[in-house]
């Protein structure tokens, strides 16, 4: 997949681009499970945006495995030294002044900071999407946004991912999301007649290198 993929997705990106001037990627979004999307993008010159469809706990921890072993406090198998109620207590105590929780935060300045590519929330009202929506326009001058999402071949992902384009959709974002051929069939199967004919969400596929049964 590493071999074949890539080139595939680079291919893809260049064909949408160059059908239209008017209706380049701006953005990919590929969930960690397929890092190597963000690569590409990085080398075509493309914004790029991670995304986690598990857990926030799940993901320090995995991030923070090197620093975990360096320390001791797991081996290579991934097994604890101690009891692990102490290794519980000691990883609390590390990430404790890592991070912060806040009533309120002024949005637009945080997405405004250059250091941030995707903004993960929970907000009944809504309004960040509609902060984001707003610094698309400023950023494409009124141009449509066309962000091309891209997932791991695994179920949980492809419905998170599925949802979040649904969301992005909604604030008047072009999405095409890319799938491999195998997953691809699965969800075009799936759907009501004609219905992908009605989706504002452009399902495109790219092979994956596997045989036929392999996946």
């Amino acid at each position: 997949m590493l071999k074949v993929m890539p080139v595939h997705l680079k291919d893809l990106i260049e064909k949408i681009n160059q059908s239209n001037d008017d209706d380049q990627i701006s953005c990919v979004i590929a969930s960690i499970g397929v890092g190597w999307a963000l690569e590409v993008a990085e080398k075509m010159g493309i914004k790029r945006a991670a995304v986690w469809p598990a857990g926030p706990g799940e993901l320090a921890f995995v991030l923070h495995i090197p620093k975990l072993i360096q320390d001791g406090m797991i081996d290579t198998e991934d097994t604890t030294d101690g009891p692990l109620a102490e290794f519980l207590h000691m990883f609390r105590t590390r990430l404790n002044d890592r991070g912060m929780i806040v009533e309120w935060a002024p949005q637009e300045k945080v997405l405004d900071h250059p250091s941030i590519a995707c903004f993960g929330y929970f907000d009944k009202e809504n309004e960040t999407c509609k902060q984001m929506t707003k610094k698309a326009d400023d950023t494409y001058e009124g141009k449509q946004p066309h962000v091309l999402v891209i997932t791991a071949p695994a179920q949980s992902h492809v419905a998170s991912l599925m949802k979040l384009s649904h969301k992005i959709v909604e604030h008047g974002i072009k999405v095409t999301f890319v799938n491999t051929k195998f997953i691809h069939a699965k969800v075009t199967a799936s759907m009501p007649i004609k219905s992908e004919e009605k989706s504002p969400i452009s399902l495109v596929s790219i092979p994956d290198g596997q045989e036929l049964g392999d996946d």
